[in-house]
């Protein structure tokens, strides 16, 4: 019996040891999964948009021509010459000078300086009357583009506006062509020129409706 309870007890202090081993898991057991990480909101934020800077306006080389006042005279003789209506807006367009008012009723609100058409080739014919409806940016004969066009009249064919000088498109930007003749000599296909400057204001003066005269070429010459 000795001999037995000896071996009773040295069985039971191995189970002992095993069970303090094994940490009270069952051997063969899963392996217990470890517990997730904290999640962290995270605020994923876009770039900010690159400012994009406005387009460089293209130079305009300034017209070195100043409109003179026997320019002007001579363009308001013309207009009481023919009897031009001078009750509400008006235009005078002296071609021998290349010189363009605008004005309201007896007060003279800007001169410019006008490129018309060339005589004997392209020239601007002698015209009264009342300038028509906005005509916008357009595509000339020759392939050259036109701001702030105003439509006057359409004779053989062909229509006549005061606009913007001609330019083309080159890397984006617009390049005019004939800035040197403003206020100096005819050289458009008919039509009256003005620089983006004056054609900006002209359009905002809004002349639909204002009488309009455009004197021969040969006046005051």
């Amino acid at each position: 019996m000795k001999s037995v309870s000896r071996v009773g007890w040295i069985a039971l202090l191995l189970l002992l040891l095993l069970t303090s081993c094994t940490g009270g898991r069952r051997l063969g057991g899963p392996t217990g999964t470890p517990a997730p990480l904290p999640t962290v909101s995270v605020e994923v934020l876009s770039p900010a948009p690159t400012a994009t800077s406005a387009p460089t306006p293209t130079p305009f080389p300034s017209p070195t021509y100043g409109v003179r006042d026997e320019d002007m005279q001579l363009c308001l003789e013309k207009a009481k010459e023919y009897r031009l209506d001078m009750s509400g807006k008006w235009v005078v367009v002296c071609q021998s000078r290349q010189v363009m008012l605008v004005g309201i009723g007896r007060k003279i609100l800007r001169e410019m300086p006008v490129s018309t058409g060339v005589p004997h080739v392209s020239e601007t014919p002698f015209w009264k009357g009342r300038i028509g409806k906005f005509y916008g940016t357009f595509v000339g004969v020759d392939g050259s583009y036109a701001d702030d066009g105003w439509l006057l009249f359409v004779r053989h064919g062909g229509t006549f506006l005061i606009h913007s000088l001609p330019y083309r498109m080159v890397n984006g930007k617009k390049v005019y062509m004939g800035a040197e003749s403003l206020g100096r000599e005819p050289a458009s296909h008919g039509c009256i020129r003005l620089a983006p400057g004056d054609a900006r204001w002209f359009r905002e003066w809004n002349p639909e409706g204002a009488a309009i005269l455009i004197t021969p070429c040969n006046c005051g010459r």
